[in-house]
């Protein structure tokens, strides 16, 4: 769990750079941040010098109680993926947050760990208990 996401509306570069070549080197499948208030979905694929390719989901879960944003525009990753080309790195923005703040409710993760399965529940809350990020509040990472 981290504070601050990866590729978080307000990460400066040099988070990205640090915390990604990290996460990289250790073959971390999975991270979970806050700070920006709202949720979204983030998966990075890449390579190592064997050629392995590996997957990196960061879900960014900021819907716990401040007030919450609304989306406006995708972070430049470019400077990201060029440091990184060795590496094959590839972003997708999985999940966008919602461009009007209703769109974007409370919520609450709900992990769960069955050996090497991980599966996600959303839990909208009030006014956001149909929210859907996915075709459906649940998701099993790969």
């Amino acid at each position: 769990m981290e504070y601050e996401g990866s590729y978080a509306l307000s990460s400066g570069q040099d988070s990205l750079s640090a915390l990604g070549s990290l996460f990289r080197r250790h073959h971390v499948d999975a991270i979970c941040s806050g700070h920006e208030h709202l949720f979204e979905h983030w998966v990075e694929r890449y390579e190592d010098r064997n050629g392995h390719k590996y997957r990196l989901d960061e879900i960014v879960t900021g819907g716990g109680g401040a007030p919450l944003y609304t989306f406006s525009g995708e972070p430049d990753t470019r400077g990201y993926l060029k440091a990184y080309a060795a590496e094959k790195v590839q972003l997708e923005h999985l999940v966008r947050p919602a461009s009007e703040l209703g769109g974007n409710p409370y919520h609450y993760l709900v992990v769960s760990v069955d050996g090497e399965r991980l599966r996600l529940e959303v839990v909208g809350i009030d006014r956001g208990r149909s929210f859907r990020p996915y075709r459906s509040n649940k998701v099993e990472l790969d």
